[in-house]
């Protein structure tokens, strides 16, 4: 892999979140599985050896979203994932969410593709207790994954990334277009949408990535066993009353919403 190919997160912390501690355990993940650098893009001037390359940008707007498992509505800041193609220092890209678990060499198959871009449009949701998120509005818009994705310096891509930032700055505007909530910003919508239009609103695969994508949601207790080992437990309910069953997960990617599991994983370590 030559270092034209790199990783890019963006981590912003928060009252609550250490996203940059999140970044480095991610980045290490990334290293060991898929030997690549990976850049770190913050608004915090800080020093890591986790890192390739550091970019310090200006403060990002927040927005604020519930999350189950700090039971509370807390900051929440994901915006500006469209500068991704700007700020990016690679030809090619893979652009992960820090709370997606490199546990594998799985994701070498997207950076061997021969793609412009490609992202998850399925995920498999490990309990069984919520849905697949398959759409989302009153419109039922086919649902894109900002979670992972992988770009190269191409005209189509930094088409998707020109229309994720129009999106974006008019996210009121398409929450009522489309009949979804306009609070609070979703990356996942404004991609969907951006593949929408510069795919002509034809749906197709072109661009997706060929498995489904594994979510734990923010409810989901996950711990880490050893490295790449991770019980993942939850609560489910029915004419009996409550049982709690346990996953196990080997050599396993996966996108872990808890962030309270993910910083009690570093903590533990």
């Amino acid at each position: 892999m030559t270092t034209k190919t790199g990783a890019l997160l963006f981590a912003f912390n928060t009252g609550t979140t250490d996203y940059l501690k999140i970044a480095e355990f991610s980045a290490c993940n990334i290293k060991r599985w898929l030997d690549i650098p990976t850049t770190v893009v913050t608004d915090t001037e800080f020093q890591s050896d986790a890192f390739d390359t550091i970019i310090v940008e200006n403060d990002k707007s927040a927005s604020r979203r519930y999350f189950d498992d700090y039971k509370s509505v807390v900051e929440w800041r994901n915006a500006g994932r469209h500068d991704a193609y700007n700020l990016t220092p690679y030809e090619q890209t893979l652009l992960l969410d820090v709370d997606y678990i490199v546990a594998s060499d799985q994701l070498s198959t997207v950076l061997n593709s021969n793609k412009d871009f490609l992202c998850h449009d399925s995920v498999i949701e490990i309990s069984g207790t919520k849905g697949k998120n398959t759409t989302f509005g009153e419109t039922n818009m086919p649902m894109y994954w900002a979670t992972v994705i992988m770009f190269r310096k191409t005209e189509f891509s930094k088409t998707i990334f020109d229309l994720m930032c129009m999106i974006e700055n008019n996210f009121e505007h398409y929450a009522n277009l489309f009949g979804f909530s306009k609070q609070p910003y979703r990356n996942d919508y404004a991609l969907s949408i951006a593949l929408s239009i510069a795919s002509g609103h034809v749906i197709n695969n072109k661009n997706t990535i060929p498995w489904s994508m594994v979510n734990i949601h923010p409810e989901h207790e996950v711990k880490k066993i050893k490295t790449d080992r991770y019980e993942a437990t939850y609560i489910k309910t029915d004419q009996r009353g409550q049982k709690m069953y346990r996953n196990i997960f080997d050599s396993q990617d996966m996108h872990v919403m808890s962030k309270l599991s993910l910083e009690n994983i570093l903590e533990a370590n």
